[in-house]
């Protein structure tokens, strides 16, 4: 018997194997790896999932990349958030912690969405806004300086 994509299959009269049930038992790990598929699935952009995958990994790190995922709470979210603005020996920027919460927010609003877990702890885990900074505004002397190329542009000169 041929496969649809032409090829004989591997081992004739073999299914194959149906993908790994997720569930609230399920390592971090493995839950990381579904939920980066179903990123990819969705279109989200590559260095979202990116982004999100490596927040997700640092979790792992935090916590131990077997913690079951229905073992994780409220608590170990707040406290993997106090580790990174606090404990972590790499600083962790206003913007790389929002990103971050939207991480935690995302994956347990994922895996809450497709009943793997009961309830999504990231509910309660405060989502802070940054603000970017605002541009240095131009000096008086850039500002006369620009002035006076585009008036020699407008009349015709090159430099």
């Amino acid at each position: 018997m041929m496969a649809d994509d032409g090829q004989s299959p591997l081992f004739p009269g073999q299914a194959a194997p149906e993908e790994a049930q997720l569930h609230a038992d399920s390592p971090l790990h493995v839950a990381l790896t579904h939920f980066e598929q179903h990123m990819l699935d969705k279109g989200f952009a590559v260095n979202t999932v990116k982004a999100f995958v490596s927040d997700v990994r640092l979790l792992g790190k935090y916590l131990g990349p077997a913690e079951a995922i229905g073992d994780i709470g409220t608590q170990n979210l707040n406290d993997f958030l106090n580790w990174l603005l606090h404990e972590r020996d790499v600083p962790c920027s206003p913007k790389s912690y929002a990103r971050r919460v939207t991480t935690l927010k995302v994956f347990f609003g994922w895996l809450a969405e497709t009943e793997i877990l009961l309830a999504n702890p990231a509910n309660a885990v405060i989502q802070r806004s940054v603000s970017s900074p605002l541009p240095n505004a131009p000096a008086p002397a850039d500002l006369a300086q620009a002035l006076a190329v585009t008036e020699r542009w407008r009349e015709g000169e090159d430099s």
